[in-house]
C-alpha cells in the first residue's frame, strides 16, 4: 500500500460510485430492453419479418456484444490518453445516441441495427472506464464490495428492463398485461408473420398496433435516464488526483513504462483472464438454454410452466447476492484471496457437470447450488483481483487489465452461443443438451478452474503487489 493512501473511501468516492453504478444499470436496460420487440417488429409485418423473424432478435443482441468487444479494446488507450471520466462520457454519448436511434427507427431494420451497434460501443467503454474509476476511488478494504455491487449491473439492468417494460407498454398502449403476454407468447411459440396468420383473436390482433407505441416509449425512457446521468457525470465525476487516489494511482504512465510492461508479462493476470473467459463461456450456455433444459429434464416440476419460469428467473438473477461475497472477499487476507476465486471456478465446473443432464431432482439441486455459488462468488472476486495484479502500473495498467476482462467476457458470451448451439444440434432433447455440455462448457470450465490455481500473489514481492507507482 502506498504510504499516504487513505484507509477508507471518501464521501466523494462513494458519490462517484453511485453515479457510475446508476449509469451502468441504465446501459444494461437499453441492452436487454427487448420486451415487446418481437410483437412490434415481427407480428406487425415490420422489419424483422423481412430478415428472418425471431432470428433477427438474436442479431440485435449479437450486434451489441460484437461492438462491445471492439470498443473494449479501444477503451484502455482512451483512458491512457484522456482519463476514465472522459472515456465514461464518451461511453454515454454512444449509449444515448444508439438507443435514441433505436427508439426513432420505426420499422427500418437498418436504422434499428445501426442503433444497436452504436449502443454496444457504449457498453464496451462502460465496462472498462467504470471499473477503472471504481478502482481509483474506492479503497482496498471496500474494493471487493464496491466492484461486487458494480458487477451486478447486468442482472439488475435485465430485471428492471424485463419487469418495467410490460407495465409501461400496457399503460401507454392501453393493452392489458394479460393480453400483452398472450401476444408475446404467440411470437415465441409460433414464429413470425402477421397476427392473423398466427390464429390470434381479434382482440390480440387489435393489440399489436397499440403495443408498438408502448415499445418505443420504453426506449425513450432509457434515453432520458442516461441524459440525466450524463449531466451528473459531467458535473460530479472526475479522475482523482494523487492526493485523493487510493492504493491505485491515477497516474497514466506510458505503455512502455517498465511497471506496465511487468504487468503485461505477468502470467497471473493472463490466468485470471482465462478463468473469467471460461466462466462467461459456460454461464452464457445456461442463460440461453436453461429454460429449455428445465422443460425437458424430466424433473418432478418440468411440466409446470410456472415453476419452470420461476426457476429460470431465480437462477438467472443469482448473481445479485454478489455484494455479500464482496464483503467476505474484503475480509480475506490478500494472499488467500486466490482461494476464493478458485472456489468460484470449481463451483462453475461442478455446475457444468451436473447441468443439462437428466439426473433427476437431486442433480438439479446440486446444479442450482453450484450455479448460485459460482456466479455470485466470481462476480464478487474476479474484478477486485485485477487491481491487485495491476495496481503497480497505475491507471494505465489497471485499465489494461479491465480491458482484457471486458473483452474476454463479451467474447466468451458470443462464442458460447455459437459453440453450444452447434454441438446441441436441434437442442430439442436433453440428450443433445448433455452432449453439448460435455464437449463445450465442461472443458472450458475445467481449464478456467486450473488457471485459477495459478493467480496466487507472491509473498516475496514485499507483500505489496499493489500500490502507487514510484518514480
Amino acid at each position: 500500500m502506498a504510504e499516504n493512501a487513505p484507509a477508507k473511501t471518501s464521501a466523494k468516492g462513494w458519490l462517484v460510485f453511485i453515479i457510475i453504478f446508476a449509469y451502468s444499470v441504465t446501459v444494461c436496460m437499453g441492452w436487454f430492453n427487448m420486451t415487446g420487440t418481437g410483437v412490434k417488429y415481427v407480428m406487425s409485418g415490420g422489419c424483422f419479418a423481412e430478415v428472418g423473424g425471431l432470428t433477427a432478435i438474436g442479431y440485435a443482441m449479437s450486434a451489441v456484444s460484437i461492438s462491445a468487444i471492439v470498443m473494449a479494446v479501444v477503451a484502455g488507450p482512451l483512458i491512457r490518453a484522456f482519463g476514465g471520466r472522459t472515456t465514461m462520457l464518451i461511453s454515454m454519448v454512444f449509449s444515448i445516441v444508439g438507443v435514441a436511434i433505436v427508439a426513432a427507427s420505426g420499422m427500418n431494420f437498418i436504422m434499428f441495427m445501426a442503433g444497436r451497434v452504436i449502443s454496444g460501443c457504449g457498453v464496451g467503454l462502460c465496462g472498462v472506464s467504470c471499473t477503472t474509476l471504481v478502482s481509483l476511488w474506492i479503497a482496498d478494504r471496500q474494493k471487493g464490495l464496491a466492484l461486487a455491487i458494480w458487477g451486478i449491473w447486468v442482472p439488475v439492468g435485465m430485471l428492471i428492463a424485463y419487469n418495467a417494460a410490460i407495465p409501461i407498454i400496457s399503460a401507454v398502449s392501453g393493452v392489458a398485461s394479460s393480453e400483452f403476454t398472450t401476444v408475446s407468447y404467440a411470437v415465441a411459440c409460433l414464429g413470425y408473420g402477421s397476427a392473423s396468420d398466427l390464429g390470434l383473436s381479434q382482440a390480440s390482433i387489435d393489440a399489436v398496433a397499440k403495443i408498438t407505441q408502448g415499445v418505443d416509449v420504453t426506449w425513450w425512457i432509457d434515453v432520458a435516464l442516461m441524459v440525466v446521468e450524463a449531466v451528473l457525470c459531467f458535473i460530479v465525476v472526475r479522475d482523482p488526483d494523487e492526493s485523493e487516489a487510493t492504493e491505485v494511482s491515477a497516474e497514466r504512465v506510458p505503455y512502455s513504462d517498465p511497471r506496465v510492461m511487468s504487468v503485461i508479462k505477468d502470467y497471473r493476470l493472463w490466468c485470471l483472464c482465462i478463468a473469467w473467459f471460461g466462466f462467461n463461456f459456460a454461464n452464457m450456455a445456461f442463460t440461453n438454454n436453461m429454460s429449455t433444459w428445465f422443460s425437458l429434464g424430466g424433473f418432478s416440476w418440468s411440466s409446470d410452466a410456472n415453476m419452470v419460469q420461476i426457476a429460470n428467473s431465480v437462477l438467472s438473477a443469482c448473481a445479485v447476492i454478489a455484494p455479500f461475497w464482496g464483503i467476505v472477499y474484503d475480509k480475506i487476507n490478500k494472499y488467500k484471496k486466490w482461494l476464493f476465486v478458485a472456489f468460484g471456478n470449481c463451483s462453475i465446473l461442478l455446475m457444468c457437470i451436473f447441468g443439462f443432464k437428466a439426473w433427476g431432482d437431486f442433480g438439479f439441486w446440486v446444479y442450482a447450488i453450484f450455479q448460485v455459488l459460482g456466479n455470485s462468488i466470481l462476480v464478487a472476486s474476479i474484478r477486485p483481483y485485477v487491481p491487485m495484479l495491476t495496481g503497480k502500473g497505475g491507471a494505465t495498467a489497471v485499465s489494461l487489465g479491465f480491458t482484457l476482462i471486458t473483452f474476454l467476457q463479451q467474447l466468451g458470451n458470443t462464442l458460447s452461443g455459437i459453440a453450444f448451439s452447434a454441438a446441441a444440434g436441434t437442442g430439442s432433447t436433453v440428450e443433445e443438451l448433455a452432449f453439448a455440455s460435455w464437449v463445450t462448457i465442461v472443458p472450458a470450465a475445467a481449464i478456467a478452474f486450473v488457471c485459477s490455481l495459478f493467480i496466487r500473489l507472491p509473498k516475496q514481492a514485499g507483500g505489496k503487489p499493489e500500490g502507487k507507482p514510484q518514480a
